[in-house]
């Protein structure tokens, strides 16, 4: 979905009005910037073009924050980036990004890819690491998310119950009515709003324990309301997956849940749990013959994958090097799509394939470098008997969010689209802000040096 309007004055002057707004707010307070940003990480569907650069509002309010940033800490004689264990692979991450720009058949699409899904995202990662401090402003972060939660879920209950603003004829249909809300597909739904069902249901999970560690069961009213709104999220952002029909979002959302309740709540219990419910969903014919066909790939979405999947291997394995280059997918597995292909797709829908593809062998390993250092910081944390504070159960949050990514991105796309791929670099930033303040750098690789 693109959203402009019939009027580019008023159009223009909406526009420059938020962006100036933005400005002043990212000025008075960076933060301001790091928290508006994702509560409007939608905002890449409203596009405009300065001079002849097209632009959309989400890379604008990114450029704006980091102008500012940028601005204030030069004139303060305070300018530094913070040095994480991420270096290194960002490092190899951008030179195989920008590589794949001259290996690309089209090259203005992959100059767009470039900025939009590495420059701008990574900037903002930068900007949140040296602007987001403590797990009071990390929080503000996650009340943004849930504002970008509530937003999206109103828009798809809203869909779902009228049928309107649906853009493709076959999800309107009552029967298999699909939502899509601001995104081009209903699947953009799960992949944005089921990591933030993760988050949420760990932030809950750490008010919860904290009153039964501390036998706090005379919760004071701010307390509850706190927890209610999580609560209330949750459900909003299950509605909207499940609205969305994205079923490949609905497992790596369990599978982020288990992680927490393993890891942060009771191994022994939840164990049983899941135990039980894979029993009971074998056992009760309609669940059984509901998942069967759908884990099995026995459904038209799955052949199509398996079918994606065969020719995509086809070409990089002509092309194992540098794959088909930033936004050239397209183009280049169109000499290989198999003949029961008939749907051309912009990606090989597997997170593997779909770096390797963009940005090549280099760009593949660098991003595999990048999640096992997130495990390994995250790890080492929650293992160091030092670190048992609040924020061990946040950090085991983070790292179920990953897993729910990685799960998904199996059998989809969960970085090429201006959303997802600054979301993706904010769960990094936010992992980085959570291993400073755990108070014990000084052990672990992922130290920042100051």
């Amino acid at each position: 979905m693109i959203l402009t309007l019939n009027n580019p004055i008023i159009y223009f002057s909406l526009l420059t009005a938020f962006c100036f707004l933005f400005a002043y707010l990212s000025w008075k307070d960076l933060r301001w910037g790091s928290c508006l940003i994702p509560a409007f990480i939608w905002s890449y569907i409203i596009r405009f073009q300065i001079g002849f650069l097209p632009m959309t509002l989400l890379e604008a309010m990114i450029l704006i924050t980091f102008i500012v940033w940028l601005f204030k800490n030069i004139h303060n004689y305070k300018y530094k980036i913070q040095n994480t264990s991420y270096k290194i692979p960002i490092i190899l991450v951008l030179i195989a990004a920008t590589i794949s720009i001259f290996v690309s058949p089209d090259l203005r699409q992959a100059l767009g890819a470039w900025k939009a899904y590495f420059i701008e995202p990574i900037l903002f990662f930068i900007i949140f690491i040296n602007t987001i401090k403590t797990k009071k402003d990390l929080e503000k972060v996650f009340y943004a998310l849930g504002f970008l939660t509530i937003t999206v879920a109103i828009f798809a209950i809203y869909q779902k119950i009228t049928g309107n603003l649906i853009p493709v004829a076959i999800w309107q249909a009552k029967e298999h009515r699909r939502v899509n809300t601001f995104f081009n597909s209903p699947n953009a739904i799960g992949l944005l709003i089921g990591p933030i069902i993760v988050i949420y249901f760990g932030w809950a999970l750490e008010q919860i324990k904290k009153f039964v560690l501390h036998n706090s069961y005379f919760i004071i009213r701010n307390e509850l309301l706190l927890l209610s709104y999580k609560i209330i999220i949750i459900v909003l952002g299950l509605l909207a997956i499940v609205f969305a029909v994205s079923r490949s979002s609905w497992f790596a959302v369990a599978a982020g849940i288990v992680f927490i309740l393993f890891f942060g709540w009771s191994k022994k219990w939840t164990t049983l749990t899941v135990a039980l419910g894979i029993a009971l969903l074998i056992a009760i014919p309609t669940y059984r013959n509901y998942l069967v066909p759908i884990i099995t790939f026995n459904v038209t979405s799955g052949d199509v994958r398996l079918v994606l999947w065969r020719g995509s291997w086809q070409m990089l394995e002509n092309n194992p090097l540098f794959g088909a280059g930033l936004a050239g997918f397209p183009y280049v597995y169109n000499r290989y799509r198999l003949p029961q292909h008939l749907e051309l797709l912009l990606y090989p829908h597997n997170i593997i394939m779909n770096f390797w593809s963009e940005i090549g062998i280099l760009g593949l390993i660098a991003v595999i470098w990048l999640i096992i250092n997130f495990f390994r910081s995250g790890y080492k944390i929650i293992k160091n008997q030092q670190s048992k504070t609040s924020n061990q159960l946040l950090i085991i949050t983070l790292m179920a969010v990953m897993i729910e990514i990685v799960i998904h991105g199996m059998v989809d796309v969960p970085y090429f689209k201006n959303d997802l791929a600054v979301f993706f670099w904010l769960i990094f930033g936010m992992m980085v802000v959570l291993i400073r303040g755990a108070g014990i750098e000084k052990n672990i690789k992922t130290e920042y040096n100051q």
